[in-house]
């Protein structure tokens, strides 16, 4: 579900400012349009993270889900998302341009999107299983460090790339 929400939201998180020429005068001010790019991010981030997150716990009583895997569950979203919110601001970047730029973006970011969901299913695997389920959460915080470093240089770089005329 964290995939879906994230993907539908994601092709209108610059489209936007494309259309209505904020986006320009962000690219085309003196301070740094990481900035602006993290803070959409965030926002991005605070509506279909954070509230997946919340609600996870009632899902998983509806789906049967052990006590022991609630709090692992919880934590693995609140850090995919994030890394999730992060790679689809990437894609959405690079298909701000583009009129109907929604089934790219889903080609563009699902194989980067693998790895996040592979360690989040697992960190709730492994403690419904009794295992130390740290392991795959920490991986999935080094991914989220990572992303955090580098996605907003990123997309900063693509948006001017891709708003030149």
């Amino acid at each position: 579900m964290a995939l879906l929400a994230t993907l539908l939201s994601a092709d209108s998180l610059f489209a936007s400012d494309y259309h209505d020429g904020s986006l320009e005068q962000m690219i085309i001010s003196p301070q740094l349009l990481v900035m602006p790019v993290l803070g959409k991010v965030t926002a991005h981030w605070l509506t279909t993270g954070l509230p997946l997150t919340l609600a996870s716990p009632v899902l998983g009583l509806l789906l049967s889900l052990p006590a022991a895997g609630y709090l692992p569950m919880m934590a693995g979203l609140a850090v995919g998302t994030g890394c999730l919110s992060l790679l689809a601001a990437l894609g959405a970047a690079l298909t701000v341009s583009l009129q109907k730029g929604g089934l790219l973006l889903t080609l563009i970011v699902m194989p980067l999107y693998m790895p996040v969901i592979i360690f989040g299913s697992a960190t709730a695997q492994y403690s419904i299983q009794g295992l130390a389920w740290g392991g795959p959460l920490a991986v999935l915080g080094a991914m989220l460090a990572i992303a955090i470093a580098l996605c907003p240089l990123a997309i900063a770089s693509v948006l001017r790339l891709t708003t030149i005329n």
